[in-house]
């Protein structure tokens, strides 16, 4: 699975593709990224079997969004959320009407509270941290 974005204009330099003369940058690094987020997610609250979790990279109001796929491919969905079509709710929708919950609404509750209260970040300091890193490293 590949994922290529564009600020256009953008260089063309090696990792980019061009379509109708806009070359788009490979940003795949992003997939890799929510493999790894799901690994410590599962690392912290195994509650849910490795299986059951879901790996989604969302585009908010893109300028233009197309994908070879309408839904998750092996727990991976990349798509987009705009007011006139979201194809993250649809897929979103397919996914989870076939599966049977796994714990209750209140132990759910429970687990969500715990894990808020040792890994959230209520002051977004460790998200700067976190997008610091992110910039250093692309």
């Amino acid at each position: 699975m590949h994922v290529y974005s564009s600020t256009k204009p953008a260089n063309k330099t090696e990792g980019t593709i061009t379509i109708n003369e806009i070359p788009y940058k490979e940003c795949s690094f992003v997939l890799a990224q929510n493999s790894r987020h799901t690994s410590s997610f599962y690392d912290v609250c195994n509650l849910y079997p490795f299986e059951r979790l879901y790996e989604v990279t969302v585009f908010v109001n893109p300028i233009a969004f197309t994908s070879s796929e309408t839904g998750f491919v092996d727990n991976i969905f990349v798509g987009m959320l705009r007011q006139d079509e979201n194809s993250i709710i649809q897929a979103m929708e397919n996914a989870c009407s076939v599966l049977e919950p796994i714990v209750s609404k209140t132990s759910l509750a429970q687990v969500a509270e715990g894990l808020l209260e040792q890994y959230g970040d209520l002051n977004q300091k460790r998200s700067r941290i976190h997008i610091e890193r992110i910039r250093r490293s692309s």
